[in-house]
């Protein structure tokens, strides 16, 4: 049984709205935790952008309020 992958998503402002893109998917071994970690580092890069990592199913997240990352909240924020 394959575990399924996740995405991490980057999305940027620009005129009108947010410029979303699928930044990466992470290989199949890669827990949840670890996926958000991934957005959390990419989000101290550039903190001005939305990062969040979500189930890799094909579609693009609701922007911009389905990009709140669950893993930054309490209990699971650093």
């Amino acid at each position: 049984m394959t575990r399924p992958t996740r995405s991490v998503w980057h999305a940027m402002a620009c005129p009108g709205g947010w410029l979303p893109w699928e930044l990466m998917q992470t290989p199949e071994n890669t827990t949840p935790a670890e996926a958000h970690m991934v957005a959390r580092s990419c989000r101290r890069v550039c903190p001005a952008d939305l990062f969040a990592a979500r189930p890799d199913d094909g579609s693009q997240p609701v922007w911009p309020e389905a990009m709140a990352d669950p893993y930054e909240l309490p209990p699971y924020a650093d």
